[in-house]
């Protein structure tokens, strides 16, 4: 019985002898040991998107090995793979596997899973890939919190200025403004609210009060 331990060739000696007589024989025992080799590339570890989108990314596995690797693979909510969940690679052979990010409105900002890769391969064993998954979310702050315009003149106006900030971690794609009463109004010259669409921008608002 030949079982080889590790990849490669092995030579032997096989003797064969009669009892109590001078003769033996010497058969020489030659193995190669083969085995699957997994390598992993192209890997984006970190995948972003708001609740109810998804973000994918697609990675390349390779058999560098000398047999054939057959292997499964599985990650928890709510990352998922949507390639096959079972791959058969034979030596020097490669395949892609694609990873969704695919968030709901109770996903944590800020997720962390591992991509199990289960091989029949002793030699390898179960692989690892961890994968990060960001919830884009909006929000905005408004400094100052509160304007206080004091006394006005009827039939004349003031103007104070507040600065909006995209403080979420996805932009703003519309951004509307609004006073609540007549008597106050959203000043002209106010900037674009395209201004804010990039996160950790700003746009300044003008307020101007005009008592009856």
């Amino acid at each position: 019985t030949y079982t080889p331990t590790e990849r490669g060739r092995v030579d032997g000696v096989l003797t064969l002898g009669v009892v109590g007589e001078d003769i033996a024989n010497e058969v020489p025992l030659t193995g190669t040991g083969v085995a699957p080799q997994l390598q992993i590339s192209d890997v984006n570890n970190q995948l972003r998107a708001e609740p109810e989108e998804n973000d994918t990314t697609t990675f390349t596995i390779r058999n560098t090995g000398s047999a054939e690797l057959n292997a499964s693979w599985s990650i928890a909510d709510p990352f998922n793979v949507t390639s096959d969940a079972d791959i058969s690679l034979g030596p020097q052979n490669t395949t892609t596997a694609t990873i969704e990010f695919a968030p709901t409105d109770e996903t944590e900002q800020s997720v962390f899973e591992d991509l199990t890769i289960a091989t029949e391969s002793d030699a390898i064993g179960d692989e690892q890939v961890p994968f990060e998954g960001e919830v884009r979310q909006s929000s905005i702050n408004v400094v100052p919190s509160s304007v206080a315009f004091g006394n006005v003149t009827t039939d004349s106006g003031a103007t104070q200025q507040v600065t909006v900030i995209n403080t979420g971690t996805t932009d703003i794609a519309d951004l509307s403004a609004t006073t609540k009463t007549t008597n106050f109004r959203i000043g002209e010259g106010t900037t674009s609210t395209s201004d804010i669409a990039t996160r950790g921008f700003s746009s300044a608002q003008r307020v101007t009060v005009q008592p009856n």
